[in-house]
């Protein structure tokens, strides 16, 4: 459902059987929403379509974990391993798309955002295996937003008897600074 917030007034829904698994984004670049369901197929539709089930899908073998917005480009697809692309390359290269990712073997992603410094775009991941959460960091491509596997730094927010309870990334000048909460 699209609402316009001064009056609440419904603008306009759409309808799927499939389930809806991850945020729906608008791409300012293509003018159109963008989201995942079950996992594996991305629909793209305009405002005007209703009933996304006839909406043609693009099928990864890959799950998917987010849909970023990508400031005036195409949207960042981020797979559940953390291995990401534009949604371009990665619609048109999704037969042959594989990657290890950026994290490790039981880790799990937990949240991500994409964060712009010196006129380069990096992810930003907060993770966890078992019960040591991490924030995992990772350069992009230029032009693709493939992840740069030797750039991935990883910091573990483990500190005895604290529990980590909330995180931000402050964005300031060409600065990213990592703020936690934690609790006794």
């Amino acid at each position: 459902m699209y609402f316009q917030l001064q009056d609440l007034k419904q603008i306009s829904s759409w309808s799927s059987k499939e389930r809806l698994t991850t945020q729906v984004i608008y791409d300012r670049f293509k003018q159109h929403y963008v989201a995942a369901f079950n996992e594996r197929k991305i629909r793209i539709w305009s405002e005007e379509e209703a009933d996304l089930n006839n909406v043609k899908g693009h099928k990864f073998s890959s799950p998917l974990y987010a849909i970023l917005p990508h400031s005036d480009s195409s949207p960042i697809l981020v797979q559940q391993n953390g291995a990401t692309a534009t949604l371009e390359w990665a619609i048109d290269n999704r037969k042959t798309w594989i990657s290890k990712g950026i994290i490790r073997a039981k880790e799990k992603l937990f949240n991500c955002q994409l964060i712009y410094l010196n006129g380069k775009t990096s992810l930003f991941c907060l993770t966890k295996i078992e019960e040591i959460y991490n924030y995992v960091v990772v350069g992009l491509e230029d032009s693709t937003c493939l992840e740069k596997a030797d750039t991935i730094r990883r910091i573990e927010l483990k500190r005895k008897s604290e529990v980590l309870m909330g995180h931000v990334v402050i964005h300031y000048k060409n600065d990213a600074y990592l703020l936690t909460l934690c609790m006794y």
